[in-house]
């Protein structure tokens, strides 16, 4: 059996990485600002606003990784002032940021500290087959959740070519109270 768990933190409003007002200036949300760690991280655009992550089924998301979590959002935050979006038009839109580890056939947990896509920095092994972290990020958390992905990268089908389950948990911090939801792949099933 193989096991891949990613942990998130807290939600985190990103409507602040706009200004209030015209010349008022404006940091990047705490949490964010300043850390420059690698990781994977979740947008989430919750409408209507329910602050309830387990009934989000027709919310969109968007998932990835970074080499750094404060240089990936400061370049959106860029987008946001490029596009003259005023803060209310984020309303609803979070970030949970976080980290991954997994294991191998009851083996110690290993974290992934590799998160650079340029250099297949993102391949794990799992019962002596390859496979790429950040497909395995995305295909759970569409299927854990549902709802609409905007990521186009590693959206395809994702099979279990391995011989065991792969057991799939992903963590996240809601009203300060931790939560996760799981699912397993059989050997051959896949998460379309």
């Amino acid at each position: 059996m193989a096991e891949v768990e990613f942990i998130l933190g807290e939600m985190i409003p990103l409507n602040t990485m706009i200004p209030a007002a015209a010349g008022v200036p404006t940091a990047l949300p705490v949490g964010i600002q300043g850390n420059h760690a690698a990781g994977v991280y979740m947008i989430l655009n919750i409408y209507p606003v329910t602050n309830n992550l387990n009934n989000a089924a027709h919310y969109n998301r968007y998932m990835g990784v970074t080499t750094d979590f404060q240089n990936r959002f400061a370049s959106r935050q860029g987008s946001c002032f490029e596009l003259g979006l005023e803060q209310n038009s984020l309303d609803g839109v979070y970030a949970f940021i976080g980290d991954s580890q997994y294991r191998d056939n009851g083996g110690g947990w290993q974290n992934h500290n590799n998160y650079n896509p340029n250099n297949n920095g993102l391949d794990i092994t799992l019962d002596g087959q390859n496979y790429d972290l950040e497909h395995i990020f995305i295909k759970a958390s569409q299927y854990i959740f549902g709802g609409t992905i905007t990521n186009t990268v590693k959206v395809g089908p994702l099979m279990n070519t391995g011989a065991y389950n792969i057991d799939i948990r992903v963590f996240w911090e809601e009203n300060n109270v931790q939560q996760h939801l799981d699912v397993t792949i059989p050997p051959g099933g896949q998460l379309v």
